[in-house]
Formats: C-alpha cells, structure tokens, sequence
C-alpha cells in the first residue's frame, strides 16, 4: 500500500513508499479507502521529531503523516453501527496514530462522521482536523449555536485553518466576531463573517477588547520575549462580560521535546496551574485546548460546512507527489486558510 510517511524521528523527509495493507477493523474501527487530505501545522511538527516522545514515545516507524480527509468505508468493525461500507466520511485523528496520507486508513469509528451529497470531497478533507480542534476552543469560550447569538468573541490568529473556520461558524451562530490577522487577509475575514477586524499590531496595542471571550489561535509576540506576558489576555482581564481565554497554544510538545516525557509533562502541568490561577485571581475563565478525537465535533462541522452558505477555506491545492517537496522547505509558506491535497482521487 502506498503511503507518505517520515522514517526517523531525527529527521524531516517525508517519503512515498510501501507500506503493509492496512489492518481489518477491530470490533470499534473501519477501514476507510483516501481520497483526499489537508497539511495541518502538526504534521510539519512531527517531521522535525519535535514532540515524538510523547506522540510516538516507542519510536516507531515508519510513520504516516496526516490527520484528517475524506474517503470512502470499505469494512466496519462489528460494533460500529453509525457507518456503513460505500459511505463517504470526513475523518480526523490524534497525532499518536499513523495518518491519512495513506491508500488506505484502519481508525476508530469515532474519528469518521458520514458525509451527505451536499458537502464535496475538497470542502470535507481540509476541515477534520481543524475544525474539530476549532469546535473545541469555541465549546471551551462557552459558544455553541444556542449559546453564542449576541456574544462578542475576538478571534486571534483569524486567518489560518483554525480561524477561518472558528469565524464562520461562530458568526454563522449570530455572534459578533473580531477577527486579528494580517491586514492583506481583513477582507477575507469579512466575507467569512467577522464583524470586525483589525491587525496584530493593533490587537497588541489595546487596553480593553471589544469582546468579552478571546479564542487565541497565534500566541502575540510580547515584549521582552516573557511568553508568560500576554496582551491580550491582560486587557481582556480590564473588559466587562464573562472574561473567557481559550487557547491551542500549548508548550506541552515544546517541553517534552526540550526535558523528555515525564519532566516536560510536569512542566506543562505546572505552566497550566499557573496560567489558570493568575487569569482567575483577574476575573478570567483559562481554559487550554487539545484537539480530541471526538464524534460530535465532526458531525457539528458536517451539519455546518453542509449548508450553502458556508465557504470553503481552501486557497491552496497539491497533488499528492508534491507532499515529500513541501515538507521538505525548511519554513511553511504564509498561506490563509488551507492546502487540500489531492491523495487517490476516485
């Protein structure tokens, strides 16, 4: 079975090659036939080996990269009741598991949510992933369709994968959303929802926000380098309203790379208790996020990436030959939105 996969922790090459058949599904998993796939900025991680300890603390390889797509069932386990063979999913799956950059995927059941014929396979492949670790940090900012009409949300970090898709969908919910990106982005933003948009700089600069909860997707650069210091959340601590931070900006893989598992985990534990008792002290809810492996998060991106009214976030495509060159650059290109790729299309 052909698959793109890194062979060393040590090292960044990613590489076509065969690989065994993917497993029968065990009573909990299906086998899922890629059709197409996204570049998420963890996989870019893991091809340095920066988080392996945790991720792939037994070192094993070779490893297949990427974490979500789309594909169509080919066996389900036999106590998987919600997928059936023949059905096109989205899928997206943890880091600690072999990816979707593969012929063929065997995953649990809960990391694949069955497609309708109104959503394609390019809008499905790109948003698993994201979208799911999206849903997340708008869950953990205490937004959700019945809760979030007429909340006031500043997104930063608005124009990547996660905040193209956090804007739509918590406009889409009928909240009022600063966006905090690149200026060459803001009308983009706009047309996505955002009520509001103003540029890093600015966002640095100000002593109150113009909303209440804070879903950070790009930690801003603070003076001093003091990663501890946080402008956003030190005038968000000055705002009225409910004062809710949400972030995916973790030093967990960080930290474990640097001291190893077991010291970089304490470390990452004591950071946390920190963050959240001093944000407490200052009248703010601190809530970290980690993407999970979850089904209702998928079939929520489905029930919304469904209707018409949303826009795709793809601005860039690859064929899956390209995979092995864009890993290898040493620096990500600047791109908004997502890069699909296009792995075995049917």
């Amino acid at each position: 079975m052909l698959a793109y996969a890194i062979t060393h922790r040590a090292r960044s090459r990613l590489i076509a090659l065969q690989v065994p058949p993917a497993p029968t599904p065990a009573p909990t998993e299906v086998r899922v036939a890629m059709t197409a796939s996204s570049i998420n900025p963890i996989d870019r991680l893991l091809a340095t080996g920066y988080g392996a300890v945790l991720v792939n603390p037994r070192g094993r390889f070779p490893r297949i990269l990427g974490r979500d797509g789309v594909g169509t069932v080919m066996a389900t386990g036999s106590a998987v009741s919600h997928l059936r063979v023949g059905q096109r999913v989205m899928l997206a799956v943890s880091p600690r598991r072999d990816g979707t950059y593969a012929e063929q995927v065997t995953i649990p059941g809960a990391c694949a949510c069955a497609l309708g014929e109104t959503m394609t396979d390019d809008a499905a492949a790109v948003v698993g992933y994201a979208g799911s670790t999206a849903v997340q940090a708008l869950r953990a900012a205490d937004l959700d369709p019945v809760r979030a009409r007429g909340r006031r949300l500043l997104i930063h970090g608005a124009s990547g994968g996660l905040g193209t898709i956090a804007v739509q969908m918590a406009a889409g919910w009928g909240a009022q959303v600063t966006a905090v990106c690149s200026t060459r982005n803001h009308a983009w933003l706009k047309e996505l929802g955002a009520s509001r948009t103003m540029d890093y700089e600015e966002a640095r600069g100000l002593q109150t926000l113009p909303a209440d909860s804070v879903i950070d997707f790009a930690t801003p650069a603070s003076e001093g380098g003091d990663r501890r210091h946080d402008p956003l959340l030190a005038a968000l601590q000055r705002t009225d309203g409910r004062r809710v931070y949400a972030t995916v900006i973790t030093p967990t893989l960080g930290l474990v790379t640097r001291h190893g598992l077991l010291p970089g985990l304490l470390r990452a534990g004591a950071d946390l208790a920190w963050r959240k008792a001093s944000a407490s002290l200052n009248g703010v809810r601190y809530r970290q996020v980690l993407f999970r492996e979850e089904s209702e998060a998928l079939a929520r991106l489905v029930d919304f990436f469904s209707k018409a009214q949303a826009q795709s976030v793809v601005q860039r495509v690859l064929a899956a030959p390209a995979l092995p060159t864009e890993f290898s650059e040493s620096t990500a290109p600047r791109i908004p939105g997502k890069t699909l790729v296009h792995l075995f299309p049917r």
